[in-house]
Parts: C-alpha cells; sequence; structure tokens
C-alpha cells in the first residue's frame, strides 16, 4: 500500500481491495479461467475465521467475492468440478446466510435476485445428503431472520419433491416387506392353539393401533401443508408456533389413547368383540398395544428408535415363549420385532 492509501481507514482500503479482486475476477469469468479462483477461495481459512469475529462491514466487503461466484455458478458462466461446487457452498454458504441482509442494504450493483436463484441452483447440484444439511441450515436461518434471509423457497420445493420421490422407493420396498411377513405371520398363526380366537385377538389390536396412528398421519400432512403455505409467505415465527403446536396436539392425542388403553383396555375389546375368551387374550396383548399407540404420536424417527429399543426387550422373551407354545402374544411381538428386524436394513441400503 502506498503511503496515501495507508492514511485511509481500514474499511476502505478492504472496500478498493475487493473491488480489484471482483474487476480481476469478472475477466477471468469472461475468458473461463475462474476454476482455479474457486479453489484459491475456498481454501481461504485464515479468511473463515477472520469472517467469524470480524466488524459487519468486514465480513460485507467478504461476502462481495462470495456473491459474484454464486452468481457465476448458478448462470453457468463458471463450470466447476462437483468438489469445488461442494466446498464453495460447505465453506462460504453459511456467512452467505449472516450477510444477506447487510448485502440487501448495500448492493453495490450486486442483483439480489439473481443471487437467490443463483444458490438454489447450485444446491440443486449437489447429492441430495449435502442437500438436505445446507438446506436445514438455511432453514434455520430463515425461522429466525425471515426476509434478511435469502428466499431458496423454490429449490427447497425441488429439493422436496426430489427427496420425496426417492423416500417413494423406499417407503414401497418396505410396505412390500410388511405386506409379507404380515401374511405368513397370519399363516402360522394358523397353528396356534385356537387359532380362531388368537387371530381375532391380534387382528383387533392391529385395527386398532393403525386407526389411531391415522389421526397423526393427518395431523402430521396438515403440518406439512402449514409449513409449505408460510415458507411461501417469508413468515418464520408462525411457522415454528404452528409446527410446536401440532406436534402438542399429536402427543396429547396419543397420550389420551395410551391412558385409556392402559386402564381400559378390557372393556374397550368389548366394543369389537362379544367372546369372552377373544376379550382375554385381546387383554394380555395390552402392555404391547399401550406403547405402540403412544409412540405413534411421536415424529417417525422418534417412532423407530422407541420401538426398536422396545422390541430388544420384547425379543428374547418371544424367542423363549415361542419355543415352548405359539400364542397371540407371540405372534404380535413377532409383527413389531419383525418389522424393525427386516424393514430398517432395507431402508438404510436404498438410503
Amino acid at each position: 500500500m502506498t503511503k496515501k492509501e495507508m492514511d485511509k481507514p481500514l474499511i476502505a482500503c478492504i472496500s478498493k481491495q475487493v473491488d480489484n479482486i471482483n474487476f480481476l475476477l469478472e475477466i477471468l469469468l469472461g475468458r473461463q479461467m475462474a476454476e482455479d479462483f474457486v479453489d484459491l477461495w475456498v481454501n481461504q481459512e485464515n479468511l473463515l475465521k477472520l469472517h467469524e469475529r470480524a466488524s459487519l462491514m468486514v465480513r460485507y466487503e467478504l461476502s462481495r467475492v462470495s456473491v459474484i461466484l454464486f452468481i457465476a455458478m448458478g448462470t453457468r458462466k463458471l463450470h466447476c468440478c462437483s468438489e469445488a461446487r461442494s466446498g464453495l457452498l460447505q465453506a462460504w454458504f453459511g456467512p452467505m446466510l449472516l450477510d444477506f441482509g447487510w448485502l440487501q442494504r448495500c448492493k453495490k450493483g450486486l442483483d439480489m435476485k439473481a443471487l437467490e436463484e443463483a444458490m438454489g441452483q447450485t444446491l440443486l447440484t449437489l447429492p441430495l445428503k449435502q442437500q438436505y444439511v445446507l438446506f436445514m441450515e438455511w432453514f434455520r436461518c430463515f425461522s429466525r431472520n425471515g426476509s434478511e434471509c435469502p428466499n431458496l423457497s423454490k429449490a427447497f420445493q425441488i429439493w422436496w419433491r426430489r427427496s420425496f420421490l426417492r423416500g417413494s422407493e423406499t417407503h414401497a420396498v418396505e410396505s412390500s416387506l410388511e405386506l409379507w411377513y404380515t401374511a405368513i405371520l397370519v399363516l402360522l398363526a394358523g397353528y396356534v392353539k385356537n387359532a380362531t380366537i388368537a387371530i381375532d385377538a391380534f387382528s383387533i389390536c392391529l385395527n386398532f393401533n393403525t386407526w389411531e396412528f391415522m389421526i397423526c398421519v393427518g395431523l402430521f400432512g396438515a403440518a406439512i401443508v402449514r409449513v409449505a403455505n408460510e415458507l411461501g409467505r417469508g413468515n418464520a415465527k408462525p411457522l415454528k408456533i404452528a409446527i410446536k403446536t401440532i406436534m402438542s396436539e399429536s402427543i396429547c392425542i396419543g397420550m389420551v389413547f395410551f391412558i385409556l388403553c392402559l386402564g381400559c383396555w378390557h372393556q374397550i375389546s368389548y366394543l369389537f368383540t362379544s367372546d369372552e375368551l377373544v376379550a382375554q387374550v385381546i387383554s394380555s396383548l395390552s402392555d404391547l398395544l399401550v406403547f405402540s399407540v403412544l409412540f405413534n404420536s411421536f415424529q417417525a424417527i422418534l417412532t423407530d428408535l422407541c420401538l426398536l429399543s422396545c422390541e430388544v426387550k420384547v425379543g428374547v422373551p418371544m424367542v423363549r415363549n415361542c419355543a415352548k407354545r405359539m400364542k397371540a402374544d407371540n405372534v404380535y411381538n413377532a409383527i413389531l420385532v419383525v418389522q424393525r428386524a427386516f424393514t430398517a436394513p432395507a431402508k438404510a441400503a436404498i438410503n
């Protein structure tokens, strides 16, 4: 720096240097020679550390360079390998979310709409797992800052559809496995002593469990619609309140059914059958049923973890009892255990 430049404020010097970098970067982009600059910018660990503790104006100037790179990638002016795109997003996506509000206020010739579209387009070129991580980071920032965060709702919708289609493959295989093992267990139940009574008993329990689960599925469907509406409007606070409300309602409904089944399941069983023997067998299945009903009210990931831990606990007694004689509670135990034992590996393999 010249002596005249050193007499200027530090932020003015930084701003001038950033203008020079952006000018050179535009030349490199015009000649399709900016790939090496991307690698250089991704590996600026000192600048990333400086960004964490620097003032807002210094952070703003650093993010101006990232804006040019994001727009160039999103508009196909800059063609990089997947590793370079992934590295750029992992390094500078978070800082861009933090500085977007300042970039909106002081644009200095930057096209913020083009930046939002370019960030979304670049995100969608990554593998689905990396997209998930970055979109969740954006979603947390959006829920806190609202309009101070870039609007990536269009890209988010595209990612959601892709994830849904990918998840549909998983659920199709899982549902197919559940159908086959349930059919096999029903056939095996024919060898149980008093097979008619046993099959009537655990089929009633399964139907009741499924009915309660449909209520929770309906609430989760309502949550999905509300999230989509609030994301489209750009409202962050109502979104969080809506999710908490719907989750609380689902858990409360699950607790009500849990208490009813725990205390009055023998009496409730007479709503489905008038046979005293069937009602007694249904009562013997109440312990398994009440916890299945309770866990249905939680989110899917919690359901998998909780049911898996409970099924491991009942798995050993199930094997011991099955070795002695087949009973209705053993068949019901088998339905729960096999559901997680066979479908979870298939689900993991597809993912």
